[in-house]
């Protein structure tokens, strides 16, 4: 897991700066797909246009959210990704403009 952060004149991180990388391609796939079904999640509750009924519109984000969970779900319970023995944390400080 690599972090980048900038830091203030006082040399805090900015919390709004931080960001967080992975090496391993099974969880960047995985948070990738979790990415894009928030994405769905966002247009499907914005587009309440497509429906014919408000009731229509809410089980259709009601089932998008369960889908969601389960690839949120997904992420935390698996335990290939997770390796013993890893050692160190690489930060990246990135020079202020």
């Amino acid at each position: 897991m690599d972090f980048e952060a900038e830091k203030d004149d006082d040399g805090s991180f900015i919390p709004s700066t931080i960001k967080i990388s992975f090496k391993n391609s099974l969880l960047n796939h995985k948070l990738g797909v979790y990415m894009k079904a928030r994405e769905l999640q966002e247009n499907l509750i914005n587009d309440t246009e497509r429906f014919s009924s408000e009731e229509e519109h809410k089980r259709a984000v009601e089932a998008l959210s369960k889908d969601l969970d389960a690839v949120k779900q997904s992420i935390l319970d698996d335990s290939k990704i997770v390796k013993k023995g890893v050692r160190g944390i690489s930060v990246k400080i990135y020079p202020e403009n």
